[in-house]
């Protein structure tokens, strides 16, 4: 049953129970006689092993949240139910209950599904009516195919219910975009001007790759500089390059109707304009995609 979780770093020391001595032959009954005037007497019909005990109408679920794991349900041994709290980072099992003979194949599905749900952004596990399901939302599209194929590869992986959702296309631009840069690439020009300085193609190429996973939704492209120069100059310049970025952009691939200038000039700067360094942090340009696309 290990077999469904990542045992990498794992050792084993599991050592066979020695087998158990064969009970002695038993004679053979001796053949029943009749007495004289009677019939035979039939032996006595052999007593059926007594069965085992019906698996108990099992239920458990684990559920992930911003605020962590929560467990609930049943489990077959207290070495199970602490396990399973470990496992899923719960703050512990107290809503747990331990009821002995699980379903068949619980032990697998539960590990299976508490690995599948840790990679999870939120979702829960249930086990219900005898039948197992994972639902919730995965932070990448990668993680959500990972989780998919995990469950599926189970020996009752026909039988789990899995719906788990990717991030939205908006959601994967911005983390596209995040990824780029805390305050947005690395975009510069050459001096004051609205020409971009060498090396920045590569930028340029970064933000429409991440413009392209969510198309037709609206991208704000704000452009802002240090304190150098006029105010209104300044303003008038940071507008400028906000077009020139979406002029590049469209060159890309990108709809131009879905991009817009905006120009801050030097009024919202991120660090003070004492030094050349902080001057150099202030002017950037910043893409923000509108939630409400």
């Amino acid at each position: 049953q290990l077999g469904a979780i990542d045992t990498k770093g794992w050792s084993f020391d599991i050592k066979r129970a020695p087998a158990a001595a064969a009970a002695p032959a038993q004679p053979p009954a001796p053949p029943a006689t009749a007495s004289a005037g009677s019939a035979a007497t039939a032996p006595a019909a052999a007593t059926a092993p007594a069965a085992a005990p019906a698996a108990p109408d099992y239920t458990f679920t684990a559920s992930k949240s911003a605020s962590g794991v929560t467990l609930a349900g049943d489990v077959p041994t207290e070495g199970a139910r602490g396990y399973f709290a470990d496992m899923a980072g719960a703050s512990s099992g107290d809503g747990l209950s331990i009821v002995a003979h699980p379903p068949e194949n619980f032990v697998t599905n539960a590990l299976a599904g508490i690995d599948a749900l840790g990679k999870l952004s939120e979702g829960e596990l249930a086990l219900s009516a005898g039948k197992w399901s994972l639902k919730g939302k995965a932070p990448t599209p990668e993680a959500r195919d990972a989780v998919v194929a995990s469950l599926g590869a189970l020996p009752t992986g026909k039988d789990f219910a899995v719906d788990v959702v990717g991030p939205t296309p908006v959601e994967l631009c911005n983390m596209k975009l995040a990824a780029l840069g805390p305050h947005g690439p690395a975009i510069n020009f050459d001096g004051r001007t609205t020409k971009f300085a060498k090396g920045t193609d590569a930028e340029l190429d970064g933000v429409a790759a991440a413009l392209a996973l969510c198309p037709g939704v609206r991208v704000d492209v704000a452009a802002y500089t240090d304190s150098d120069g006029a105010a209104d100059a300044n303003m008038a310049l940071t507008v400028a390059r906000a077009e020139a970025v979406i002029g590049a952009l469209v060159k890309r691939g990108i709809e131009a109707d879905r991009l817009y200038a905006v120009g801050y000039g030097e009024t919202l700067p991120l660090v003070p304009n004492t030094t050349k360094a902080n001057k150099a942090k202030n002017r950037r340009i910043e893409f923000t995609i509108d939630p409400k696309e």
